[in-house]
This record gives structure tokens, sequence and C-alpha cells, in this order.
């Protein structure tokens, strides 16, 4: 059971390193592109990767919750 939850792990380490790869290229196309490149790279960085994208959604919504977060 421990074997099978490292390759787990393992392979999603690398899916996440890819994500981080292709996150990079589009930064780099970003910089030299316009507004319309952005979104058609979102949408199909979307697509290919819909479990990291929503992660990062996730993790976005949580930091700005905390840091917008009213004390009562």
């Amino acid at each position: 059971m421990k074997g099978i939850v490292s390759q787990k792990m393992e392979a999603a380490w690398g899916r996440a390193g890819e994500a981080v790869s292709k996150a990079g290229d589009a930064v780099s196309r970003i910089r030299e592109g316009s507004l319309t490149d952005l979104y058609k790279d979102t949408k199909e960085y979307v697509r290919d990767y819909p479990g990291p994208s929503l992660l990062v959604a996730l993790a976005v919504g949580y930091l700005l919750g905390v840091v917008f977060r009213r004390e009562r």
C-alpha cells in the first residue's frame, strides 16, 4: 500500500512539475503577447490541466480571503 501511495505521489509531482513548466512558458508568451493571447493560453492551460488549475484557483481564493478578511 505504501508503495502505491508513493508511486501516485511521484506521478502527481511529475504532473505538477510539467504544469509549472508550462505555466512558465505561458508567462514568457504573455510578456510578448496581447490580452487575447493571454486569454487563449489560459483557456488552453485550464483545458489541458484542470486539476492543477482548480488547485491554483482555490489557493488564490484562499489567500485573497485571508488578505481581505475583516476582523470582527
